[in-house]
C-alpha cells in the first residue's frame, strides 16, 4: 500500500543514531557513559557529533590532539546530516585530553583507558529516532498496516549513500575496475556529471571530458575536489598511467568502489527475489539463526536442507569465493557480463574481494511510531550494516 510521504533530515536533529555496544549498552545523546579505566595505551571514548561524518570528526579531533588518522578506531560509520553517538578509540592520547576537547558540534560523553582499540563491527546495532515532516493525515493507521504487511521485517537493501553522495556513480566505477577498464574508471570518476550539484564542479568535469587535458584541468578544477586533483596531478606527470592515478588515492577509497558494486548486485538480487515472490527459504539457500539480540547471526549461516526451514534468509555479496549461486544470481552476473572470478582484480589484487553473506530481511526491533500533526517520529533498532533509510522507504514511499 502507498506510504505516508514526508521528508527526513530537514535538520540534523531529525535523525538521531545511538550506537549499542557489543554487551548491549545504549550510548544515549547527551548522557555521559562511564567505564572503569584499564591498563594500556588506548583510550576508548564516546563521540557525540552533529553535521560531521565519523571520519571528518575524528580528523578534527586528531588535529587538536596531534594524532594521525591511523591512530583512531571506530565500530561503524555514522552519517553527517544527523545527531549521532558512537564508540571510538585512539592510541597515544589520554582520557583527560579527550575530555578537555572543545569543538563545534562535537562532544565527548566519557573516556577511559583500554589495552585494545575499537574495530569495525564492534557494535551490537544502532537505535534510531527519526522525525519525518510533511506526512499525510492519519499516518498512524497507515504505518500500522504497512508494519503488519512487512511482518515486522523489511528488505535489507543497502542505502543510497552507499553509492555516492550526489552523483551515485561509485558502483559504476567499481564495475569498470572489475572489467579491467581502468581508463574508463578514472574518466568516470573525473568527468561523470549526472547529479553533480556544484556548478563549478559540473563545468570542470564537462570541460575535462571535452578537452581531455589533465594538466590544464589543474588550473580550473575546484580545490574542494581533492581526490580528483590528486589524480589529475599524477596524469599530468605520468601520461596514460591510469592505474597509477587510481593508486594515488587512499586504498579505502578504492575499496569503496568495489564494495559499492557488490552492494548494487546485492540490491538487484534481492529485488529479483521479491519480484518473483521467492522470498521464502528454499533447499540450498543460506539461512542463519538469531543472536542474543534477535538479529541475524550471519557468522553461523548454513545451507537450508528443506524448503521453509526456519532462519533468516541470507543472500550473497558476490565475490571470487562465492559458490553455488542461485539461479537469480547467475542470471544477474550474466547480464552484467561478469563471473565470480572477475572479483580477483588482476591489475589491483589488493582490491580483490572474496565475498560474504548478508541477511535478505531484518527485523525492526522496538518499533514505535507517534504522529504529531504533520510530523511523525519513528523509533526502532537495527543490526550493524542495516540502513534506516531503507527501512523508512517502506513506510514513506507514496508510489508503492
Amino acid at each position: 500500500m502507498p506510504g505516508i510521504g514526508g521528508k527526513i533530515k530537514i535538520v540534523p536533529e531529525d535523525f538521531v543514531v545511538e550506537e549499542i555496544t557489543p554487551d548491549g549498552k545504549l550510548l544515549k545523546v547527551g548522557k555521559v557513559f562511564k567505564r572503569r579505566s584499564g591498563a594500556g595505551d588506548f583510550t576508548h571514548f564516546v563521540l557525540q557529533k552533529k553535521c560531521w561524518n565519523t571520519v571528518q570528526a575524528l580528523h578534527e579531533i586528531g588535529k587538536k590532539l596531534g594524532c594521525t588518522q591511523k591512530r583512531f578506531g571506530y565500530a561503524g560509520l555514522k552519517d553527517r546530516r544527523a545527531l549521532t553517538v558512537q564508540l571510538c578509540s585512539v592510541w597515544g592520547a589520554t582520557p583527560e585530553q579527550l575530555n578537555a576537547l572543545r569543538l563545534r558540534d562535537i562532544q565527548i560523553n566519557g573516556a577511559w583507558r583500554s589495552n585494545h582499540g575499537i574495530q569495525l563491527g564492534d557494535l551490537a546495532g544502532n537505535a534510531f529516532i527519526i522525525t519525518v515532516r510533511g506526512i499525510q493525515p492519519r499516518s498512524s493507521q497507515c504505518v500500522k498496516k504497512i508494519l503488519s504487511e512487512l511482518n515486522g521485517q523489511f528488505p535489507n537493501y543497502f542505502g543510497e549513500q552507499r553509492f555516492g553522495t550526489t552523483r551515485f556513480n561509485t558502483h559504476t566505477i567499481g564495475k569498470l575496475l572489475l572489467k579491467g577498464d581502468i581508463k574508463g574508471a578514472v574518466n568516470n570518476y573525473l568527468c561523470f556529471t549526472q547529479g553533480e550539484e556544484n556548478q563549478s564542479a559540473r563545468e570542470a568535469r564537462e570541460r575535462l571530458a571535452e578537452e581531455n587535458d589533465y594538466l590544464s584541468a589543474l588550473d580550473y578544477f575546484p580545490r574542494h575536489l581533492k581526490y580528483e586533483r590528486i589524480m589529475l596531478r599524477h596524469l599530468a606527470e605520468f601520461k596514460n598511467d591510469y592505474a597509477g592515478a587510481l593508486r594515488a588515492l587512499p586504498r579505502g577509497v578504492l575499496l569503496m568502489f568495489v564494495h559499492a558494486y557488490q552492494a548494487f548486485l546485492f540490491n538487484e538480487l534481492l529485488s529479483l527475489r521479491i519480484q518473483k515472490n521467492a522470498v521464502g527459504v528454499d533447499v540450498g539457500d543460506y539461512i542463519c539463526p538469531a543472536n542474543k539480540f534477535g538479529f541475524p547471526d550471519v557468522e553461523k549461516a548454513r545451507k537450508a536442507k528443506r524448503r521453509g526451514e526456519r532462519g533468516f534468509l541470507c543472500l550473497p555479496i558476490i565475490g571470487y569465493e562465492t559458490e553455488d549461486l542461485c539461479r537469480e544470481a547467475e542470471i544477474l552476473l550474466e547480464n552484467e557480463g561478469l563471473t565470480t572470478q572477475d572479483f580477483r582484480i588482476k591489475q589491483f589484487p589488493e582490491l580483490s574481494s572474496k565475498g560474504s553473506l548478508r541477511p535478505a530481511f531484518v527485523p525492526l526491533k522496538g518499533f514505535k511510531f507517534v504522529q504529531k500533526g504533520n510530523a511523525g517520529v519513528f523509533s526502532f533498532t537495527l543490526p550493524p550494516g542495516s540502513y534506516a533509510t531503507s527501512a523508512l522507504r517502506e513506510f514513506l514511499d507514496e508510489n508503492k
